[in-house]
């Protein structure tokens, strides 16, 4: 029986098996690059990710062909949204938590402290309100 453990991180996806008693069976790692397409932003490219996550799965899973694996734990980089449709379709990158978009709207949106409102020290805006704010202020 073996595990899979897949860390889809902000630069890169790694991949790897281990058996039930923690012996690394095999593993695979894949690169990918945060994109800057205007100042402040960061975005990565979310179906890119996706296909990274797909290609070591698939080559862990062929390294360990005679033992399948039986469970399987993901971790991802921190803050970031992709957004997708009602049907799950991807429709723009992955904005991840150093991007500023968004960053007018924080003195409209601060207010008393909340789980969905978190600002960081440096007044970026921590969380996804704000860029959803921007979403739907730039898609008019």
């Amino acid at each position: 029986m073996s595990l899979l453990g897949i860390d889809a991180g902000t630069s890169g996806c790694k991949t790897a098996a281990f058996s039930a008693d923690g012996r690394a069976l095999a593993s695979a790692y894949r690169e990918y690059v945060v994109q800057h397409p205007q100042p402040g932003w960061a975005e990565l490219d979310s179906s890119g990710v996706w296909e990274c996550v797909r290609q070591n799965i698939a080559e862990v899973a062929a390294k360990v062909g005679n033992d399948p694996v039986r469970a399987i734990c993901v971790s991802s980089m921190g803050e970031a949204a992709t957004p997708v449709t009602l049907d799950r379709q991807v429709v723009g990158p992955c904005i991840l938590s150093s991007d500023t978009r968004g960053s007018e709207y924080i003195k409209d949106l601060a207010g008393p402290p909340s789980c969905a409102l978190n600002w960081r020290p440096t007044n970026r805006p921590s969380r996804y309100w704000p860029w959803i704010r921007w979403e739907q202020e730039s898609s008019v």
